[in-house]
């Protein structure tokens, strides 16, 4: 069953909420955790059980590499794992919206999209420095919080260096 058919409602521990955003290989859902009380973002592998050695390994290595970073500048994951057959990676809720949105509705000033610039290059020099290379940044996958700061997400196309 691919995620597709993933509805509102209960799911293991997350309540689903509403579907955020789809990609060519993941869904993201707004969801809750019921046992902590949080509010989440979960990724579900597109094509759930059914996804390919090669898909669920790429989806592995996303959750691996987002994981072994905290930065401010980076959106943070809490955690991974299958559900009913359905690999999914638990993250930090933005209940802003991405840069491809505002650029579209309000674009932003030069100052402030100098200071979102600083912001992701300290969070990109932070990835690299543990031997992460994102290798999909774009404005879609750059998150506004509510406050205003930028967050860098999806790292489904990043690529783990062996560090000397």
């Amino acid at each position: 069953m691919p995620a597709s058919s993933i509805h509102a409602g209960c799911l293991g521990d997350f309540l689903l909420l509403g579907e955020i955003a789809r990609g060519a290989s993941g869904v993201v859902w707004h969801a809750r955790r019921i046992s902590l009380n949080r509010p989440c973002a979960i990724k579900f592998l597109l094509d759930g059980h059914h996804a390919s050695v090669t898909d669920r390994a790429r989806f592995k290595s996303e959750a691996a590499a987002a994981a072994a970073l905290d930065h401010p500048a980076i959106v943070r994951v809490y955690g991974s794992g299958e559900l009913d057959g359905h690999p999914y990676l638990e993250m930090e809720l933005l209940p802003g919206e991405t840069l491809a949105d505002r650029m579209t509705a309000d674009p932003p000033s030069w100052r402030q999209c100098a200071q979102w610039l600083q912001t992701l290059a300290e969070g990109l020099a932070h990835a690299h420095g543990r031997g992460v290379l994102h290798r999909d940044i774009k404005p879609s996958n750059i998150l506004l919080t509510a406050e205003g700061l930028a967050k860098l997400g999806d790292f489904g196309l990043a690529r783990m260096l062996e560090r000397p």
